[in-house]
C-alpha cells in the first residue's frame, strides 16, 4: 500500500482504505464501517413519527394513525416532556459545575493553590447577594461568598439568588406563572414534570417517620437527613445571609444542636434493615457527641465523613441488629 501522503485519486484513497480494513479485520480491530453493517437492518422506530420511551408501557409512536400514546399523551405534551428531560439533564451537569467552583473558591487562600484574581468582581457578586464587604480581608470575603453560594444548592425555602439577573418582565412572568426555580419545595413538580412515578420517587409530609406505614419498618436501606442542628447559643451569631431568610425552625436544633438528630438516631433500627446506612449533617462542633450516641444505641462502623472543604460534615453508622417495636 503507498504512503497515505501520496494519495492523489480517490481510487487510490479507496484501494488504500480498503487494504487497511482488510489488515484491520485480520487483527480483529473494529470499524464504523463494519459497525455499520451490523446495525442493518437499522431500527426504524421514530422515523415515522413522534416517540416517547418514558415509561415501561412503550415505547410509543405519535402518527396519524395512533394520535396519542397509551398514557393518553399526544405529540405536543411528549416533545414538552422530552424536552424538559433533555434540559434538565444538562443544567443538573451545568449546576454541578457551579457547585464545584463555589468548593474551589471556599479553598483560595493567600499564597494557595487557589487566589483571587479579580477582588473587584467578587465584590461584586457580593453586594449583589447583599453580603457586607466593608473592612474585610478578601479571602474572608471569598468565603462568606462561597458558603452563601453552596447554600443555594438545596436551598429549602423561597427562591434562587441569580433570579434577579433576569429582566424584571421575566421575573414577574416566573413568579405569575408559580415557576420560579426554587429548590426541593418543588421536588414533587420536578418529579411530576419529569414523566417520574410516585412508584419510582415518593414524598411524604410527615413529622420525620411518624407517618410511615409499620409494614414497611425495617424495609429500608438507608435513612440520611439534613436536620435543624445550630446549637441554640449559636443561633444568634449566624450570618445575616443565613438567619434573615430561613426560618429558625429550619435551623435550630436545641441546646447542644441535637434533639432532632436524638429522635433520629431513636428510630434508625426501627426503620433500618440489618446492614442498612444511617447518616446525618450535623454542626461540627457536635459530631463527636453525635458519634457517642450512634456507639451508645448499639451502631457499629460509626466514622465522622469530611465534606468536599475538608471540613467534618457529617456522622454515619451501620444498624447491625434491627429491632421490632411490639
Amino acid at each position: 500500500m503507498k504512503d497515505w501522503a501520496y494519495l492523489t485519486t480517490v481510487e487510490e484513497m479507496e484501494a488504500a482504505t480498503d487494504s487497511l480494513l482488510e489488515n484491520g479485520k485480520k487483527v480483529g480491530a473494529d470499524s464504523w464501517q463494519q459497525r455499520v453493517k451490523n446495525q442493518t437492518p437499522h431500527c426504524g422506530f421514530g422515523e415515522k413519527g413522534t416517540c416517547c420511551r418514558i415509561c415501561s408501557m412503550g415505547p410509543c409512536r405519535i402518527t396519524p394513525k395512533a394520535p396519542r400514546g397509551i398514557c393518553g399523551c399526544d405529540v405536543h405534551g411528549i416533545v414538552g416532556r422530552n424536552y424538559l428531560r433533555f434540559t434538565a439533564g444538562g443544567a443538573a451537569t451545568h449546576s454541578d459545575h457551579g457547585r464545584q467552583i463555589c468548593h474551589t473558591l471556599y479553598q483560595a487562600k493567600e499564597g494557595g493553590a487557589y487566589q483571587v484574581k479579580d477582588p473587584e468582581k467578587l465584590k461584586r457578586i457580593a453586594k449583589e447577594w447583599d453580603i457586607e464587604t466593608e473592612g474585610k480581608d478578601i479571602y474572608t470575603l471569598a468565603h462568606e461568598v462561597a458558603e452563601v453560594g453552596l447554600m443555594e444548592y438545596g436551598k429549602p425555602f423561597g427562591v434562587q439568588r441569580f433570579l434577579k439577573r433576569a429582566p424584571e418582565h421575566t421575573q414577574e412572568l416566573w413568579h405569575k406563572a408559580g415557576i420560579e426555580p426554587r429548590a426541593i419545595d418543588l421536588a414533587t413538580k420536578n418529579r411530576d414534570a419529569l414523566g417520574l412515578t410516585s412508584d419510582e420517587v415518593a414524598f411524604s409530609l410527615t413529622n420525620l417517620v411518624s407517618s410511615i406505614p409499620r409494614e414497611e419498618w425495617g424495609t429500608f436501606d438507608v435513612l440520611v437527613s439534613n436536620p435543624p442542628y445550630i446549637p441554640t447559643d449559636v443561633m444568634r451569631s449566624l450570618p445575616h445571609e443565613v438567619k434573615d431568610f430561613e426560618p429558625d425552625l429550619a435551623l435550630e436544633g436545641g441546646a447542644d444542636g441535637l434533639d432532632i438528630f436524638r429522635r433520629l438516631l431513636n428510630a434508625a433500627p426501627y426503620m433500618l434493615r440489618a446492614g442498612g446506612l444511617f447518616a446525618c449533617e450535623l454542626y461540627e462542633g457536635a459530631l463527636d457527641a453525635a458519634a457517642e450516641l450512634c456507639r451508645q444505641a448499639g451502631l457499629s462502623d460509626v466514622r465522622i465523613v469530611y465534606d468536599l472543604t475538608d471540613r467534618p460534615r457529617i456522622v454515619r453508622a451501620i444498624v447491625t441488629e434491627p429491632k421490632q417495636r411490639i
